[in-house]
């Protein structure tokens, strides 16, 4: 297991994780927040090794080589628990049964560490048992627990830690580890760097073939739906209906689009900036230069607000999102309101 000093794209929070080691002014509860992928709950394993390492600790990290490092390495330190549920909430057993545990003195190292994965998915009731615990912490306990939805924990556990913020990890530095790690082409690591929205979990899980397909279809159109075209309003609901078959491709789809017009978006204004299509710079030149920065901008509105109606909870039919969209790339004007799905 790599040390802190390792984690990609998180080099802040690892500092100051580092430094409370440094300066043993470790709080006995931390909060780690940040987008999901991000490398929260590998901080977590890390900064516990640290807080066990029984050798010379290398700049606020674990050794690596003694019997506590090791032990976290491969899974089995006595003295280490987790709680990591990905499929369900985390009830109020599983949060007893953790605090059980932690009042016991350490089995074979010099404090207890518990970690609870993916916090937001603690009951209310399981959250309002923990608070004692984390008020009245046991000497030798320390309680760490991540989260990318910090509006779904309680204010009265979130003021009992001390919070480090994790951020979404930087393009360039996922498309690196990509293409180094997956052995894949360095234009194809870009793209599952610019898709995975700043997470490294999902670049590693995305399927580059996948997502070329998708942005065959993005491209395609894009060209297709435009106002210059004959019998546009026919081609733009056709498009509509292929895509909105399903909410969570239609998702992705665009995402995709948005990715595909931010380039647009670049080369039309002249910007400095690395295109993230770059593979397609000769395409989305000549549709830049066709169709000028304030068409292009408008298009790319449309994209945006087609998203946000995805994700509201009214439940907007997808189809009628889809079918606006479309007519508003083709230039017509609005014809018909959003419709609630029954």
């Amino acid at each position: 297991m790599r040390g802190l000093r390792e984690l990609i794209g998180q080099e802040r929070a690892t500092e100051r994780l580092r430094a409370l080691i440094s300066a043993e002014r470790v709080p006995h509860a931390l909060l780690f927040v940040g987008p999901e992928g991000v490398g929260k709950a590998t901080a977590a394993r890390l900064f516990a090794r640290a807080l066990l390492c029984e050798g010379t600790l290398l700049d606020g990290d674990g050794c690596g080589v003694c019997g506590a490092c090791i032990k976290m390495d491969a899974a089995n330190h006595a003295d280490y628990h987790v709680i990591a549920n990905s499929d369900r909430s985390i009830k109020i057993d599983a949060i007893r049964e953790a605090e059980r545990q932690l009042r016991f003195r350490p089995f074979e190292g010099r404090a207890k560490i518990l970690v609870i994965e993916d916090a937001h998915k603690v009951t209310v009731e399981a959250q309002n048992a923990l608070l004692k615990t984390l008020e009245e912490p046991p000497g030798t306990a320390y309680i760490i627990m991540t989260t990318a939805r910090l509006g779904a924990l309680l204010p009265t556990v979130i003021s009992r830690c001390q919070r480090v913020p994790f951020g979404a990890i930087e393009t360039t530095a996922i498309a690196t580890w990509v293409a180094e790690r997956l052995d894949v082409p360095s234009d194809d690591a870009r793209l599952a760097a610019v898709m995975s929205g700043g997470s490294l979990g999902r670049a590693f899980d995305l399927d580059v073939a996948h997502l070329k397909t998708v942005r065959a279809k993005v491209v395609e159109a894009d060209r297709a739906v435009d106002a210059c075209v004959s019998n546009v309003a026919g081609i733009a609901l056709d498009w509509a209906q292929e895509i909105s078959g399903d909410r969570a491709a239609m998702i992705e789809w665009l995402d995709t689009f948005g990715v595909w017009l931010h380039d647009q978006i670049v080369e039309a204004s002249g910007a400095d900036l690395p295109l993230e299509n770059a593979d397609l710079k000769d395409e989305i030149r000549a549709l830049a230069e066709t169709r000028g920065l304030e068409s292009i901008l408008a298009r790319a509105n449309s994209v945006r607000e087609a998203r946000r109606q995805l994700e509201l909870p009214f439940n907007f039919n997808a189809q009628m999102i889809a079918e606006q969209l479309f007519l508003e790339l083709a230039g017509l004007a609005r014809l018909v309101p959003f419709q609630r799905s029954s």
